[in-house]
C-alpha cells in the first residue's frame, strides 16, 4: 500500500443540529446514539456538559455509578475488539470465545443499569435507579469474567503465529502521534501516557483513575497490548468502585430551563479515547449550538499513516487495531 486516503461524511445524520432542536430534558437520548457502542461515555459526556451549564453537581454515588457504566462499556468494547483482532488473523477459536465473554460483560450493564448496551441509564442529575438486589450480584460477576478472560486472552499472547502477523505491522510513530494529537490506544501504544481519567473530571476520575496504560512500538501488538491491560484495569476499577460504593441519592432535581448565554463542556475517556461534547446556549436559554467531537475524529489519520508500505492483507489488522467508528465520525 503506497498511500490511503480515509473520505468521511457521506452519510451525515444531522446528530448535532438535532441536538439543538429536541427539549433538553430529552436530549440526552439523542447525545448517547453519537455512537451506538459508546452510548455511556456520550451520555456522560453530554451530562457533564449539561451539569457544567447548570453550575450543578450529582451525588457521590451517581458518579460512582457513572463510572461503573464507563468501565462496562470500555471492558466490553476491548474484549470484542481483541476477539475481532482473532478473527483477521485467523484464530476462530479465541475469536468466538471473545465474542462469548462480550456477551458475559454486556449482562453486567443489563444487571446495573437494566440494558446490555447501557442505554437511558445516565442522564442529568445522575442516574436510573439501582436495585441492590443487582448490586449484590455484580462482584461476583466480576469474579467470573475475570477467571473466564485468562486462558483465552493467554492463548492469544502465546500464538506464535498472531504475533508475527501484529509485531512491526502498522507502526505509529511517536512523533507523528504527537503531531497530529492522536488519543485513546492508538496515544498510548506509542508510549505517551495521556489518558483524561487522570486529567479531567467525569465520574468518579480523576480520584480514582487507574494508571494510564501504555506500550512500546506504536505496531498493531503493541495496541493489542494496550487493549487487554485496560481489559485487566477495567475489571480491577470495576471492583474498587463495587466495594466503596457510598450510599446516597442516585439522582437529584434539576432545573427545567437551561441558564441563557452559557458554554459547558464534558471531557470522557471513552473506550476509544479523549470524548468531548460542547453546548452553548442563546439569550433564552436555547441549545444554539452543539458540537461532538468523537475520538474517532483525532484517529484517523493513523490508519493512513500506519498502513503506508505494508501489504494489502495486513490492513484489515490494521483497521481493526484502530477500531474507529464511522457514525462517531459522521454525525
Amino acid at each position: 500500500i503506497v498511500n490511503l486516503e480515509v473520505r468521511l461524511g457521506f452519510v451525515h445524520r444531522g446528530g448535532e443540529k438535532r441536538l439543538c432542536e429536541v427539549p433538553f430534558a430529552k436530549a440526552h437520548f439523542v447525545a448517547e446514539a453519537a455512537a451506538s457502542d459508546t452510548a455511556a461515555a456520550n451520555a456522560l459526556a453530554h451530562c457533564e456538559a449539561i451539569e457544567s451549564v447548570m453550575g450543578i453537581e450529582v451525588s457521590e454515588r451517581a458518579r460512582y455509578l457513572r463510572t461503573i457504566a464507563l468501565e462496562i462499556e470500555r471492558l466490553a468494547c476491548h474484549i470484542i475488539d481483541v476477539g475481532g483482532m482473532g478473527t483477521d488473523i485467523g484464530l476462530l477459536g479465541i475469536s468466538a470465545t471473545m465474542g462469548r465473554l462480550r456477551g458475559r460483560a454486556l449482562g453486567l450493564g443489563d444487571l446495573i443499569t437494566g440494558s446490555r448496551f447501557l442505554r437511558g441509564f445516565i442522564l442529568p442529575g445522575g442516574v436510573r435507579p439501582v436495585a441492590k438486589e443487582s448490586l449484590a450480584q455484580f462482584k461476583g460477576q466480576i469474579a467470573r469474567l475475570r477467571h473466564e478472560l485468562k486462558e483465552p486472552l493467554q492463548m492469544f499472547l502465546d500464538n506464535q503465529m498472531g504475533l508475527e502477523r501484529m509485531r512491526d505491522i502498522g507502526v505509529l510513530p511517536r512523533s507523528l502521534c504527537n503531531d497530529f494529537g492522536m488519543v485513546g490506544v492508538a496515544c498510548r501504544a506509542t508510549g505517551i501516557e495521556y489518558d483524561t481519567r487522570r486529567h479531567f473530571a467525569h465520574g468518579a476520575y480523576p480520584e480514582l483513575a487507574p494508571p494510564a496504560m501504555t506500550a512500546k512500538g506504536g505496531d498493531i501488538l503493541a495496541r493489542e497490548m494496550v487493549r487487554i491491560k485496560e481489559i485487566w484495569s477495567s475489571l480491577d476499577t470495576l471492583d474498587r468502585l463495587i466495594d466503596n460504593l457510598p450510599d446516597g441519592p442516585d439522582s437529584i432535581k434539576i432545573p427545567d430551563k437551561l441558564p441563557p448565554d452559557q458554554i459547558g463542556i464534558g471531557i470522557v475517556e471513552a473506550f476509544r479515547g479523549e470524548l468531548i461534547h460542547m453546548i452553548v446556549t442563546d439569550s433564552n436559554g436555547q441549545i444554539t449550538r452543539y458540537a461532538i467531537k468523537d475520538p474517532s475524529f483525532n484517529n484517523w489519520t493513523a490508519i493512513a499513516i500506519a498502513i503506508r508500505n505494508n501489504l494489502i492483507a495486513d490492513f484489515p489488522l490494521c483497521n481493526k487495531s484502530l477500531a474507529l467508528s464511522y457514525s462517531g465520525s459522521d454525525l
